[in-house]
């Protein structure tokens, strides 16, 4: 029992990995406490046991010599040397605490939002402009949205964006918990969030 709980609860530990060998010297230090104690209780026991059999006549004594040790669970002694075993069995235990941390993800930081710069007006021509053509809006695909404390960022077609961004040629106007504003030539372009 005890090797499982410490695989447990003490194994897995940032504590345990850095401080060993303190862990195991303590169990040991505070076995051979106990195990002093126990023998010190123990002969007052003892000496107690005796004190009353020879009180006693000779037909009312103990038979067994050893009728005056405690139960083996109440004994301080044998505690005391299994605190110590217990520090040997941690000599063992190799701590996992490495195996388990994770690798740390950097994101990117939000850049400041620059506005991309107002076009020079397209020249004036005496050309046939066709005003029935139906605008096509590029497809943009929302694969994540990302809500910090201080920041919102969506990753759409594989990049991170915040607000301000710009996305092919439409500007990231807001990030909600579900959705994506983009604004597209004067046409907002809703993007849902995966499910």
């Amino acid at each position: 029992m005890f090797c499982i709980a410490a695989a447990e609860m003490l194994q897995p530990t940032h504590f345990y990995e850095q401080h060993k060998l303190v862990v195991c010297l303590a169990f040991a230090i505070v076995g051979g406490i106990l195990f002093t104690a126990g023998l010190f209780v123990n002969r007052g026991i003892k000496a107690r046991y005796v004190a009353a059999q020879a009180a006693l006549a000779e037909q009312d004594r103990d038979a067994d010599p050893r009728a005056w040790e405690p139960f083996l669970v109440f004994n301080m002694a044998y505690w005391g040397v299994m605190v110590v075993l217990f520090g040997c069995i941690l000599v063992f235990l190799v701590p996992t605490y490495t195996k388990r941390s994770k690798p740390k993800v950097v994101a990117r930081a939000p850049q400041p939002s620059a506005r991309k710069p107002a076009a020079a007006p397209p020249p004036i021509t005496n050309a046939v402009v066709q005003t029935n053509a139906p605008l096509q809006i590029p497809r943009f695909k929302l694969q994540g949205i990302t809500i910090r404390a201080a920041t919102r960022s969506a990753l759409i077609d594989g990049r991170t964006y915040f607000v301000g961004d710009f996305v092919q040629d439409a500007t990231v106007s807001a990030i909600h918990t579900n959705t994506v504003l983009l604004e597209w030539r004067g046409i907002n372009v809703v993007l849902q969030a995966p499910k």
